[in-house]
């Protein structure tokens, strides 16, 4: 009987920590309630020019970089945040008024807190598309954006993305009063040629948290009745 429960919570073991594509593939953030509806943010891993002024160049940017890690929710649209000459940042990229999280669980923005195109957020947004910090420059986690601080409309086609001096954003800030902005870093602080290569930010369509999987189930359910029986041989 022993040898028996020692294979059966092996088993189980083995289930809780067998691949399962469903659950993999949604586990940021943790610990939502099956069904809730959420926003996934990102500052890409690897690098771009900002020379184009067609916001779909960048769209297929940031959808490349997200497939690069297969754990990210699959099934989504994923757009640049970015101004270009045919799109502004909030429109491309918009805020669907759920919470939106970092790719470490963190929660950037949330309804109670005004959205996603503020000048705080909770949390920033920070790590690429692995939950790692993102890539370096001049002492900071630059992105491009193109945009005003708001997401919306600039007064000239100058800082947008393909223009002379696209604006740039900076990933480890949360806004005020911590410094640079998240979308806009100080304006004219950094004019920099769109030939500068920086990641840029990733959002997400809605995601839906799922249920759990029919073999997560068992196996919690396996992993209880051996308990079970291990406490009642023992009386």
């Amino acid at each position: 009987m022993r040898a028996h429960i020692s294979v059966s919570l092996f088993m189980a073991v083995a289930a809780l920590n067998s691949p399962c594509p469903r659950a993999m593939a949604q586990v940021i953030p943790p610990d939502l309630p099956p069904g809730t509806q959420y926003q996934l943010i990102f500052v890409t891993m690897q690098l771009t020019a900002a020379t184009s002024m067609h916001i779909a160049d960048y769209n297929a940017f940031v959808t490349e970089q997200a497939g690069l890690n297969p754990s990210l929710p699959q099934g989504i649209t994923w757009n640049a945040i970015g101004t270009a000459s045919d799109a502004i940042a909030k429109v491309n990229a918009p805020w669907l008024g759920l919470p939106v999280y970092n790719t470490r669980g963190q929660l950037v923005a949330s309804a109670s807190s005004g959205g996603l195109y503020v000048h705080t957020h909770l949390n920033p947004v920070e790590y690429d598309q692995f939950g790692n910090t993102g890539p370096i420059w001049s002492g900071g986690e630059f992105a491009w954006t193109g945009s005003f601080d708001g997401g919306g409309p600039i007064p000239n086609n100058v800082n947008i993305l393909g223009g002379q001096e696209p604006w740039i954003g900076n990933a480890a800030s949360p806004g005020y009063p911590n410094g640079n902005l998240w979308l806009s870093a100080t304006y004219s602080d950094y004019n920099e040629p769109p030939t500068l290569q920086l990641p840029m930010y990733a959002l997400s369509t809605a995601i839906t948290a799922p249920e759990p999987s029919g073999m997560m189930l068992a196996a919690f359910g396996l992993a209880g009745l051996i308990a079970w029986r291990l406490r009642w041989r023992q009386r």
